[in-house]
């Protein structure tokens, strides 16, 4: 697989109060536990562009700025481990006349599994998980035939610092692209928030900048 596909993928630190931070805000998902807003940059957008994108998308907020950029970071996946680039359908066969094995779509910046290479595919597969209570748990696979094109090894990070001036309740809900409905909540700007990983780890990186008046 050519590594000249890189994916970006931004962070949101989102704060609110002066003259120095007191509170950040996170997100419960019903399946993937408590987080930080983040997602893919799409194809024609900047990093900068996204990240507001992003942020409005999964909390509501409309009343956001961008305080810093505060870290890039470049991660290449294992040899058997990679991120789509790309939207795609999951195929019977490799080959480009192949009938699709279900309706089920491969988003951009989904991670998956690299099972076989076949010509210009990739037979990879998709794992669903579940947090519940700390504990991973499996949902559902998915396995079939994509192109190559369609998946990258190489992803570049980009944390922001936002802050929010919107006057909000300490808990609201959003409702998601797939009808999965977010917890939003503000929180001490603390380090112990029990996020899940890798969330946890970013935020124990960039804390220090986070808490700087």
């Amino acid at each position: 697989m050519a590594d000249d596909r890189q994916l970006q993928k931004v962070t949101a630190f989102i704060t609110r109060g002066l003259p120095e931070p007191h509170e950040i805000l996170v997100i419960r998902h019903l399946d993937a536990g408590l987080q930080l807003p983040a997602g893919a940059v799409e194809a024609s957008e900047t990093p900068r562009a996204a990240v507001l994108r992003e942020s409005r998308e999964e909390t509501g907020l409309k009343q956001l700025g961008i305080i810093a950029l505060l870290n890039s970071r470049r991660v290449e996946f294992a040899a058997d481990e990679g991120l789509m680039f790309a939207d795609a359908l999951l195929q019977l066969t490799p080959d480009y006349s192949s009938t699709v094995v279900t309706s089920f779509i491969l988003r951009r910046g989904m991670r998956v599994k690299l099972l076989e290479s076949e010509g210009n595919f990739l037979r990879i597969a998709y794992e669903e998980e579940t947090y519940r209570e700390g504990a991973r748990n499996l949902k559902g696979r998915h396995t079939g035939w994509v192109m190559q094109s369609s998946v990258t090894r190489s992803v570049v990070r980009h944390f922001f610092h936002l802050m929010s001036s919107d006057d909000t309740a300490a808990q609201w809900h959003v409702l998601g692209e797939t009808d999965s409905t977010f917890t939003c909540s503000w929180q001490p700007l603390q380090l112990d928030l029990s996020l899940q990983p890798p969330h946890d780890e970013w935020l124990r990186t960039h804390f220090d900048r986070l808490t700087q008046p």
